[in-house]
């Protein structure tokens, strides 16, 4: 939404706040929550950059703490990843291609794509084994 100032969300947003209509605020949450704001464009928490930055912090996380709320936050978090991911994938390899490695400068293969999602879902998985 703040990447695309110019997106229909990002649009609705401005509006509202210089309108002030916080009567009609909880309806425009439920339809913000209810938006896929990856098919307006790319989003940060679904590129490749912040996937990497997530393995760094389970690998913290794993080794460092015991705390049951940042294990359950950083989970929640790669759940949401891998799950969209996956979606995008299904959907179309193209648009999980362009969503996910738009940040690299280095044209990316459909099979280094593959690979890439089955070991980010591996990882995620043996992640979530020892986390338990």
């Amino acid at each position: 939404m703040y990447l695309n100032s110019q997106a229909q969300t990002s649009i609705w947003v401005k509006e509202y706040l210089k309108k002030r209509q916080f009567k009609d605020l909880k309806s425009f949450v439920i339809y913000l929550y209810q938006t896929d704001f990856s098919a307006n464009g790319r989003s940060i928490i679904n590129s490749f950059l912040f996937h990497v930055a997530w393995i760094v912090l389970a690998i913290f996380t794993l080794t460092s703490t015991s705390v049951y709320f940042g294990k359950g936050l950083l989970m929640g978090l790669g759940f949401y990843m891998v799950l969209s991911s996956w979606r995008k994938y299904q959907q179309s390899c193209e648009v999980f291609h362009d969503q996910t490695f738009w940040q690299i400068a280095r044209p990316i293969t459909a099979k280094e794509t593959q690979y890439y999602l089955y070991i980010f879902i591996s990882f995620f998985a043996l992640i979530s084994i020892f986390l338990l």
